[in-house]
């Protein structure tokens, strides 16, 4: 069996630290972008809701802005 040096292991150590600290960095965006998908979809289905809200205000069940004009 192979014997490691001490400056393998060193840099072994060294490695495992970087990769720590890397895992961390990661796990902290993808908390982060998860947080920021939550408020997204929070947004979206208040968005969603108004849109039924003023869907259900129209008459005739259309909504504002699909009217074609008077002059069509």
């Amino acid at each position: 069996m192979t014997q490691l040096k001490p400056e393998d292991i060193a840099d072994l150590q060294s490695k495992l630290a970087f990769q720590e600290d890397e895992l961390e960095k990661m796990n902290d965006a993808l908390y982060k972008q998860q947080l920021r998908m939550d408020a997204l979809e929070q947004k979206l289905e208040q968005l969603s809701e108004q849109y039924e809200e003023l869907a259900d205000q129209t008459p005739d069940g259309a909504t504002a802005g699909q009217e074609k004009p008077p002059h069509y």
